[in-house]
């Protein structure tokens, strides 16, 4: 698997949260209990836009050569453990609760993490 593509995956899984954040905030914020009000739905799509420059970068990245890519990959790969982190911090503490569609979401950043560290390193 190339670093290219992992960043291209990355960008994927992304881009499915954003198109949560802008049209189903509901469903993205299903596990924390929240009640979704306007505030917190504009909220969410400006998280969204933030997603979306966020995919241009991975997928920008995913375009230059091995060794820029590699620099790049390697604090990406910093972003995604603490975005992990984070996110396993709110469930430990019953911000998020620790369901299936949380846990899969932080093994899935852990991998995408471990990946990118990976790739950049080779």
């Amino acid at each position: 698997m190339s670093l290219a593509l992992i960043l291209r995956i990355a960008a994927g899984w992304m881009a499915l949260w954003a198109i949560m954040m802008f049209f189903a905030p509901e469903m993205a914020l299903a596990s924390s209990g929240w009640e979704i009000t306007d505030e917190i739905r504009t909220l969410m799509q400006g998280m969204g836009m933030a997603f979306v420059g966020l995919i241009v970068m991975h997928l920008v990245t995913a375009t230059l050569a091995d060794e820029a890519m590699q620099k790049i990959a390697f604090w990406m790969a910093i972003m995604w453990v603490a975005n992990s982190l984070q996110q396993g911090y709110f469930m430990a503490n019953g911000i998020f609760a620790v369901d299936a569609q949380g846990v899969f979401g932080l093994v899935v950043g852990f991998g995408i993490a471990g990946l990118l560290y990976t790739k950049s390193r080779a």
